[in-house]
């Protein structure tokens, strides 16, 4: 299962290389046919050993979705790897559900905290790039929107169905707890994170706005310009009345008491 990831950097390279395309995204999907073809098979052999196969089914499952996740961000230039392992963290928290490995929970929880590392604890992301110009439909809104989208979907992969309570006596073939990785609830943990990445990526926008064309680097200032000044508290106070909103209605006090004092 993993000879295919292990070929692709030099393949894609090489691709790059001699046979320069505008539609890169190609390569990715070629790579996904042999472990696709591969879990046909699996579904085709006798059943054998339930755990044998389960595993089976994880690993040509998990390795398809890495290479199906990778077309949409390869085909674009900035951040790929980033929303690369956003979109296929999210997309082995998807495939736990018909495939009940405990390693596709695990690892899509991996990526996705790793995305969110990588763009929230990083500042160095806001030099990589110059500022276009344009504002809002610009590189910020689809990388930082596609991972927040990719931390709040992973929440409710997660999240446990309401009214039924948790089998802690499952055996192979049966689903563990879903909310539960080891040592942690993991739903709020990523509802936090797409929370905090939302609001950094409204921040993100308004300081972009007001930048200079060109400019290198992109910096925070919340004084000396009355429209940026204004516009920072009415978009504060916004995401503070929504997510408090979003607390009343869900029932979460740790996000009614975080929206109240943004608010």
């Amino acid at each position: 299962a993993l000879s295919g990831v292990l070929h692709f950097p030099l393949v894609y390279r090489l691709v790059q290389a001699a046979w320069p395309t505008d539609f890169p995204g190609v390569v990715p999907t070629l790579f996904a046919v042999p472990p696709l073809v591969s879990l046909v098979a699996i579904r085709r052999a006798p059943a054998g050993d339930a755990r044998a196969r389960l595993n089976q089914v994880a690993w040509f499952g998990g390795v398809a979705l890495l290479f199906l996740t990778l077309i949409f961000p390869i085909q674009f230039e900035r951040q790929w790897l980033t929303v690369g392992w956003a979109l296929e963290g999210a997309a082995l928290l998807w495939l736990f559900h018909r495939v009940p490995h405990a390693g596709l929970r695990g690892t899509g929880l991996v990526l996705l905290v790793a995305a969110f590392a990588r763009l929230a604890l990083n500042p160095a992301v806001l030099e990589y790039h110059p500022s276009t110009g344009t504002a809002l439909l610009n590189w910020y809104l689809y990388t930082y929107g596609i991972v927040t989208a990719c931390l709040f979907a992973g929440a409710r992969l997660l999240a446990h169905p309401a009214g039924r309570e948790p089998d802690r006596t499952a055996s192979v073939g049966t689903p563990p707890p879903r909310e539960r990785a080891p040592g942690l609830n993991a739903p709020p943990l990523l509802d936090a994170l797409g929370t905090v990445l939302a609001f950094l990526l409204l921040n993100i926008e308004i300081a972009d706005f007001f930048s200079v064309p060109g400019s290198r680097v992109l910096t925070f200032q919340f004084s000396g310009n009355f429209a940026r000044d204004m516009t920072y508290t009415i978009a504060w106070a916004l995401f503070a009345l929504g997510l408090l909103l979003i607390g009343i209605w869900k029932k979460i006090r740790p996000g009614r008491r975080a929206a109240l004092a943004l608010l």
